[in-house]
């Protein structure tokens, strides 16, 4: 995906394995391969791996941040999580600190900021916190993801639901599994987390607006997210694109099922 006109590349060396490089979008090479990864650009930087450590790099492919840090992520409202010392903070495009690296994210990693919040962990709790470091939504859950649309996904007790930028429960934390917000509206699944003996069993996944109401009652086996008013699902016999409304715009017997399908499910025999 090309950002700020650059994207990552990958070329395979029968010595060196994978390696990543960045091409402009007219097909120049920036950055010859010599990465294990390339994130996308943001402020004028991407966050690179040589296979030890995390530095950045500009739209000419210098070193601006060498390796440096033991984990690191893209650029995001102008600031970036990093890993130092078994703690993650956040830096400044100048590699000055913005956020102190203090935050111990035992099992998983700082977030980036999204809507002025980032999601971190204290004392084995997740949270987020604003550009100041105080937490607006206080580490009180097993895990904590981004916010998009004015809700961030939360969980406890392997339960899902979802907290608003003041930090209070929106959407119960009742669901199996839960989406981020998009165009409005978020897949959800109702399921209980048993096993099913049929595809028809595991069409649990439905969409709810903000208050946690079913725009979509939980009726597919599986969903994408909504785009331009429409989005893919998977039901019992199908696969198409229907709209926030219930219509099915096309739909068709399944097809590419084995990639797309995420329980590994074959669809009934006809």
């Amino acid at each position: 995906m090309f950002t700020e006109g650059l994207a990552e590349f990958s070329s395979l060396d029968e010595k060196d394995g994978d390696k990543r490089g960045v091409i402009s979008s007219t097909g120049e090479v920036i950055v010859k391969p010599r990465y294990r990864s390339v994130s996308h650009f943001d402020h004028g930087l991407a966050c690179v791996f040589d296979g030890e450590l995390y530095g950045f790099i500009d739209h000419y492919g210098n070193q601006v941040i060498p390796p440096f840090f033991e984990d690191a992520r893209a650029f995001s409202e102008g600031v970036a999580a990093v890993k130092l010392h078994g703690a993650w903070g956040y830096i400044n495009p100048d590699a000055s600190t913005a956020i102190p690296i203090r935050y111990i994210c035992q099992r998983g990693m700082a977030g980036p900021f999204r809507e002025g919040l980032a999601r971190v962990a204290r004392d084995g709790r997740w949270g987020h916190i604003n550009r100041d470091a105080k937490f607006v939504v206080e580490p009180r859950f097993d895990m904590a993801y981004e916010f998009c649309e004015g809700r961030a996904v939360v969980i406890r007790d392997r339960r899902a639901g979802f907290v608003n930028r003041d930090g209070e429960i929106a959407v119960p934390i009742s669901f199996l599994r839960a989406e981020a917000f998009s165009e409005g509206v978020a897949a959800v699944n109702v399921g209980s987390g048993e096993a099913h003996k049929s595809v028809a069993s595991a069409c649990e996944t439905g969409f709810i607006d903000p208050t946690g109401r079913f725009v979509l009652p939980p009726k597919f086996f599986s969903t994408g997210k909504f785009q331009d008013g429409l989005c893919i699902f998977e039901d019992e016999k199908n696969i198409g694109y229907v709209t926030q409304e219930g219509a099915a715009v096309w739909s068709s017997g399944w097809v590419e099922h084995l990639n797309f399908n995420p329980y590994h499910l074959l669809p009934p025999a006809t």
